[in-house]
C-alpha cells in the first residue's frame, strides 16, 4: 500500500484531499496541531507536531513514499511569521524527508508566488519552492489559483458581503482571476503523486474560465440572491488604510496581501496541465451552484 505524509490536512484543501486519498485506499500520515480537527479512519494516522520543529514528526516519515506539503500560514501580514512557518517550516520538513529518504514531494504553492508584485506570504512561498527544488528531493510544485467550493473561505467571505446594500471592491474590479474547484485541484495533486515526469517542474493550476473580479462577484450574487448587487470600487490607498484598520481591531476581513493579489491579473494557460494530467475543470457557474 502506498504511504503518504500530508501537512495542512485540516485546512479547506487538506480535508478534501484526505477524503480522496482515503477512497483510493492509500495509507495516510497527517501532521496536525490539533487531532480533533480531522475525522478518524483506519487508513489515517494522526501525528501531533509543529512543522517548524522536525524532531516532533520526523519519525513518522519512516516508510513514506510521497510527502504532500500543503501547510501554510495565510491571511497574516507579519513578514517574520510568514517566513517562519512557510519557509523555515519547509526547511525543517526537508531535513526530515532526507533523514528517511523520501522519494517525492508535491508542494502546494500559490499563483501569487509567480506574480510580479508579491506579498510576504507570496514571497515566502516562492522561497520555499526554491528550497525544495534545490534540495535534491524530487519535487513537483503546484501553484494553485483561487480555490472555491463548498465551505470555501473565499466564497463564504463574498456571500457574507452580499448582505450589504453595496459590495465594496478593491479598485475597479477589472483585474482577472481564474478560480478553480477544490475537487479539480485535488485531482491534479493526486495525479502528481505518481507522474514522475512532473519532478522538478512547476505548474500553475487554474480553472476553466478567466473572469474579472467584478463579474465574479456578479456571478456569485446572482446564484445566491437571484440578482446582481451594486458595487463600489475603493481606490487602492483606501483599501490599504481599511486593511490596516481591520488589522488593528483584529478583524482581518481583507489583508494587504490579498489586495496585492486582487490588484493583478492572476491567470494561466491550462495547456501545460492537459499535456501531463487528465484535467477537465468544472465551469465556474457549476462550481458556485454546487457550493450553495
Amino acid at each position: 500500500m502506498q504511504k503518504v505524509f500530508v501537512t495542512g490536512a485540516t485546512g479547506f484543501l487538506g480535508k478534501k484531499l484526505i477524503e480522496q486519498l482515503v477512497k483510493k485506499n492509500i495509507e495516510i500520515v497527517c501532521l496536525v496541531r490539533d487531532k480533533s480537527k480531522l475525522s478518524i479512519h483506519k487508513n489515517i494516522e494522526l501525528v501531533k507536531g509543529d512543522l517548524r520543529e522536525s524532531k516532533s514528526y520526523e519519525d513518522a516519515l519512516k516508510g513514506v513514499d510521497t510527502v504532500i506539503h500543503a501547510a501554510a500560514l495565510v491571511g497574516v501580514e507579519d513578514k517574520e511569521k510568514n517566513f517562519d512557518v512557510n519557509l523555515k517550516g519547509t526547511q525543517e520538513l526537508i531535513k526530515a524527508m532526507k533523514k528517511h529518504d523520501v522519494k517525492h514531494c508535491v508542494f502546494i504553492s500559490s499563483i501569487s508566488a509567480g506574480l510580479a508584485q508579491r506579498s510576504h506570504y507570496a514571497e515566502s512561498k516562492r522561497k520555499a519552492e526554491r528550497e525544495l527544488l534545490l534540495s535534491g528531493i524530487p519535487t513537483t510544485v503546484l501553484r494553485l489559483n483561487v480555490l472555491i467550493g463548498k465551505d470555501s473561505p473565499q466564497l463564504t467571505k463574498i456571500i457574507s458581503m452580499a448582505s450589504l446594500p453595496i459590495i465594496p471592491m478593491v479598485g475597479s474590479g477589472k483585474k482577472v482571476i481564474q478560480p478553480i474547484a477544490v475537487e479539480d485541484a485535488v485531482s491534479v495533486i493526486i495525479q502528481a503523486m505518481t507522474h514522475l515526469t512532473t519532478n522538478q517542474r512547476t505548474y500553475t493550476v487554474s480553472g476553466k474560465e478567466k473572469i474579472s473580479y467584478r463579474d465574479f462577484l456578479d456571478m456569485i450574487t446572482e446564484e445566491n440572491l437571484g440578482k446582481k448587487k451594486m458595487k463600489f470600487g475603493i481606490p487602492l490607498i483606501g483599501c490599504y488604510i481599511i486593511a490596516i484598520g481591520l488589522k488593528l481591531i483584529n478583524k482581518p476581513i481583507i489583508t494587504k496581501g490579498q489586495i496585492i493579489l486582487i490588484n493583478q491579473d492572476a491567470v494561466s494557460s491550462v495547456r501545460d496541465l492537459k499535456k501531463t494530467f487528465v484535467f477537465d475543470p468544472k465551469p465556474l457557474k457549476q462550481i458556485i451552484r454546487e457550493a450553495k
